[in-house]
């Protein structure tokens, strides 16, 4: 059997600095779809390895743009097994989601938050 291996893929909105908390807030409860975030501004790009800051050349998906004072928030995206897959370059198809195109599947809406 082989190994998966690979880089996280995220989303990136952008928000103002003041924003994050309830930010945070919000999405804490939603453990099984996206959560809270993973990092945001300069030093979560960073420590995630985004060296495209401003978002203009996203590897996956389309350029957000930002207003003036907002930084970027970063999410866990569930294109992330796709690049796994990528990465890890395995001899096989698989059937996942594209980025704003969501895989349907047999878990209802309720069961996502914890």
């Amino acid at each position: 059997m082989a190994a998966l291996s690979g880089r996280m893929v995220v989303s990136m909105r952008p928000y103002l600095p003041e924003q994050i908390p309830l930010i945070q807030q919000v999405c804490r409860p939603f453990i099984r779809a996206h959560g809270e975030p993973v990092g945001w501004g300069p030093e979560g790009a960073a420590a995630l390895g985004i060296t495209d800051v401003e978002g203009q050349k996203p590897d996956w998906g389309e350029p957000v743009l930002f207003k003036p004072g907002e930084i970027p928030v970063y999410w866990g995206c569930g294109v992330t097994p796709q690049q796994v897959v990528m990465d890890s370059k395995l001899p096989c198809r698989v059937i996942s989601h594209s980025p704003g195109f969501m895989l349907v599947c047999d878990m209802k809406s309720e069961g996502t938050c914890a």
